[in-house]
């Protein structure tokens, strides 16, 4: 399926912004931000209306974000689904690329598993983020929340390591993948669809299925750019740009939310002249 890249930055003059657009921008200014006209048609063309259209990708979310195109951090901050903000622990860097650790910067997204997931449960779950030009040579990790320290000693994280990327779904055993790619916007993501096989590690849309019993939801806050076990810091910041993540259901059509991210990276730096 070919799925077309829009640039219309004359949506919102003509009254043709989406209800979900105009939601968000109304939660971006609440937070104190702003967007650009043509960075809101951006995203409305070729996020919200076929995300709508598609039908499985806004109802089966529990939270996203995208970084790389907005020119204003409160948007970036600014939760799509939730109009909740994230926030920035020990000044990250923000700017046209998305976002990135300084080396001890990472995002709290103000997620925790156990008590926020509501389309992300234990057997049914995506998670994913978009990274640019990454580095497989060492341990990063990407995003994550860990229940390390107690029962059921469970996790739900990404992470890049030496010629992999690994993840954890509800579960105490990391699965790979190793076709790695560290060109371009690269997607690294998890996804669940049973209690044990259906258990996979994605790179740019290849997947890798491992058996991993799932055993719980972690009981702690999710971070991006490092990962948080409990009550504690992980270390290993990725210090690439982050363009977007999220947390949701395993039935999302995660083919057409990788394309519809993927477009309005594109569009953005149609309109904006700007190449994230």
């Amino acid at each position: 399926m070919s799925i077309g890249i829009k640039v219309s930055v004359d949506a919102t003059r003509y009254g043709g912004l989406s209800s979900q657009a105009q939601a968000w921008k109304a939660s971006i200014v609440a937070n104190g931000g702003s967007i650009t006209d043509a960075e809101l048609a951006a995203i409305d063309d070729n996020f919200f209306k076929p995300a709508v259209a598609n039908g499985s990708i806004l109802t089966q979310l529990d939270r996203l974000n995208i970084y790389a195109g907005l020119s204003n951090s409160i948007a970036q901050r600014t939760c799509i689904i939730r109009g909740s903000l994230i926030t920035p622990v020990s000044s990250p860097t923000f700017d046209i690329n998305g976002v990135k650790s300084s080396g001890t910067s990472y995002l709290n997204l103000n997620y925790n598993p156990a008590v926020n997931a509501v389309k992300l449960t234990l057997n049914s779950l995506s998670h994913g983020y978009f990274v640019k030009n990454p580095m497989f040579s060492s341990t990063i990790r990407a995003m994550g929340s860990q229940q390390g320290l107690t029962s059921p000693f469970a996790r739900l994280t990404l992470l890049r390591d030496s010629s992999f990327s690994q993840v954890y779904n509800n579960d105490n055993n990391g699965a790979n993948n190793t076709s790695v790619v560290t060109s371009g916007w690269v997607c690294c993501e998890g996804q669940r669809l049973n209690s044990t096989t259906q258990n996979y590690s994605i790179i740019n849309g290849g997947y890798n299925a491992v058996t991993r019993t799932s055993v719980g939801l972690p009981n702690s806050p999710t971070t991006e750019l490092t990962e948080f076990n409990e009550s504690v810091v992980r270390g290993n910041y990725d210090t690439f740009y982050h363009g977007a993540s999220w947390h949701g259901s395993g039935a999302i059509d995660n083919a057409a939310l990788v394309s519809f991210i993927r477009n309005t990276f594109t569009a953005w730096s149609i309109v904006t002249g700007k190449h994230t």
